[in-house]
């Protein structure tokens, strides 16, 4: 299976907002926004009417201004392999794809940078993706359609407690600011004992978010608090994080090459995808994540861009779509490996 740049589900390219260059340390920045609407109960405590009406108001001020452009689909309209696609590829939540369908919808944009998940727990979830660093591009996007919609349907907000959540963690702004980031240098030397207390006022998480563990020395760091804090306070406190760990990252490689043997841990990795009949997700991602941080210190001709969307497409339920069929375990560890040859062996 070779990378294919015009993937295409219902209009929708789920890797197409990976386009363009990479950055060394950091694949992608998120925000996301949560927001109810005024006199309606929360999701998990509303009747299949008051879901309903949820869907018609936020439909009705779709329709009215599609800007930025998405497409809504009511959510029995997308298969469960649709669904689990794009839950997998971090587009909606698990559990919203595994949930009831019924009273529930995506609004999406074409290239996926840009997705709402309506009667998740929240009435609204918007969630936005930017390459790289490029948090403040993915903010404009989602402030713009969270700010039209505030005047059209009406949130609900309290003067003391801020916007109202269904969680109590994201009570206030309703808001979470993240970042991917690539981290072997400091994981291999210093430990996630040490990366968390660096960052210890965030959230740290792995690369499938809450109770996950970081593999491929991905993880995903975010803001934590939601009450009592400013947005303009949780974009200063993401910026200093990303800026701090860039920074020291960026210092322990240099410590990583002159004092391991890190080239020969490159040097095996690319041997082992020339070679290898079968792959589990887990090893495949540890060995792009060693051509990742090869590739960043150009040590490599295999582009990052290459590298950062096989990192997506290895996934179980990517490996079965993009193939169009279902496979057993191993099946799936065979593909793995032939899609990893087949694109990155020269």
């Amino acid at each position: 299976m070779q990378l294919n740049p015009l993937i295409n589900i219902k209009g929708i390219n789920p890797l197409l907002w990976l386009e363009g260059e990479s950055d060394p340390i950091f694949l992608s920045s998120r925000i996301r926004i949560a927001r109810n609407i005024a006199n309606l109960p929360f999701p998990h405590w509303a009747k299949m009417e008051e879901l309903e009406k949820v869907l018609k108001l936020v439909y009705d001020a779709w329709k009215k201004r599609n800007f930025p452009f998405l497409f809504f689909f009511p959510l029995q309209e997308l298969s469960p392999s649709e669904r689990n696609l794009f839950a997998e590829l971090h587009l909606i939540s698990r559990e919203f794809a595994r949930g009831e369908s019924e009273g529930r919808a995506l609004l999406i944009s074409p290239d996926a940078s840009l997705s709402v998940l309506l009667n998740e727990e929240d009435h609204i979830r918007i969630s936005a993706l930017g390459k790289g660093k490029n948090l403040k591009m993915a903010m404009g996007r989602a402030f713009q359609l969270e700010e039209y919609w505030a005047k059209e349907i009406g949130f609900a907000h309290s003067p003391r407690l801020g916007f109202l959540t269904a969680s109590p963690n994201n009570l206030g702004t309703g808001i979470r600011l993240s970042s991917i980031a690539h981290l072997p240098a400091l994981t291999l030397l210093r430990g996630r004992d040490y990366i968390e207390n660096f960052l210890a006022d965030m959230e740290i998480r792995g690369l499938l978010g809450e109770g996950s563990e970081p593999i491929g020395f991905l993880y995903q760091i975010s803001t934590r608090k939601t009450l009592g804090i400013k947005l303009e306070e949780s974009i200063k406190e993401i910026e200093k994080a990303v800026s701090i760990i860039e920074k020291e990252e960026r210092e322990v490689r240099e410590i990583l090459f002159k004092r391991t043997n890190i080239e020969e841990r490159i040097e095996d990795a690319y041997a082992r995808i020339s070679s290898a009949s079968h792959l589990s997700t887990y090893t495949a991602t540890q060995l792009l994540s060693i051509l990742r941080l090869a590739s960043a210190e150009r040590l490599i001709p295999i582009p990052m861009e290459k590298i950062d969307i096989l990192l997506f497409l290895i996934r179980p339920t990517a490996i079965q779509f993009f193939s169009g069929r279902k496979m057993k375990v191993e099946e799936r560890d065979k593909e793995r490996a032939n899609l990893l040859r087949e694109n990155l062996i020269l």
